[in-house]
């Protein structure tokens, strides 16, 4: 088995079927990985149609990850939600997902963790990478994946 990191979790769920209801991937789908591990996810639109380019791509992704910006307390910039990736029963894979429909995070652990320190990880991550806006990998709508990694 491949090791688990934020890339190969992401490209097996948008590439499988769901284990629990059988339901089938997106046929198109793009995603945008930071570099510390946030994923901005894309469908084609009017913002990232099917033939966006990688520079489109990663500027809708900054730009979203901008507007999301970082969490600050009591605010919904700060609500996270949990959930045990079912792709995964054996392992302690969690999707961590925000007030932004299209920007999540994945927790990869060696042993189980509450659910709050798996969503405040991810959501330190997350604020990071607003800051930063570095990206490490980019996958397009025809599936070939540009890596940006010095």
């Amino acid at each position: 088995m491949k090791e688990l990191t934020s890339e190969t979790v992401v490209e097996h769920i948008f590439t499988t079927p769901n284990p629990e209801t059988g339901s089938q991937p997106p046929a198109h789908f793009a995603w945008i990985l930071f570099e510390n591990d946030t994923i901005y996810l894309s469908f084609p639109n009017e913002l990232t149609p099917l033939e966006a380019s990688f520079d489109e791509l990663a500027n809708v992704a900054k730009e979203e990850l901008h507007k999301l910006g970082p969490a600050v307390g009591g605010t919904p910039s700060a609500d996270f939600n949990v959930n045990k990736v079912s792709w995964y029963p054996d392992d302690f894979v969690f999707m961590i997902t925000y007030n932004h429909n299209h920007i999540f995070n994945f927790g990869i652990y060696q042993e189980e963790a509450s659910d709050l320190t798996v969503g405040l990880m991810g959501r330190a991550a997350r604020g990071e990478d607003a800051e930063t806006l570095k990206i490490k990998k980019i996958r397009n709508f025809k599936g070939e994946i540009k890596s940006l990694e010095a």
